[in-house]
């Protein structure tokens, strides 16, 4: 069972990064992002912001503040 957990993470020889890191790195994509909408901008943000949550709790999780990690 553990193998196919771990084959489940390769893609095409490499590994996905996992524990939140994907999502970290989805919302530092959309910082190059940017509208002159401003509810279109509000919803990049948001997205942004929900992106950055799961690596905020691990790292809390950890016994870190999230917010002092990630800035």
């Amino acid at each position: 069972m553990a193998r196919k957990g771990n084959k489940a993470g390769n893609v095409s020889g490499g590994v996905v990064a996992g524990g939140g890191i994907t999502f970290l790195a989805a919302a530092n994509n959309l910082e190059k992002l940017i509208s002159d909408d401003v509810e279109v901008q509000r919803g990049i943000d948001v997205v942004k912001q929900a992106l950055m949550e799961p690596i905020k709790k691990i790292c809390d999780n950890g016994g870190l503040s999230g917010d002092v990690v990630l800035h």
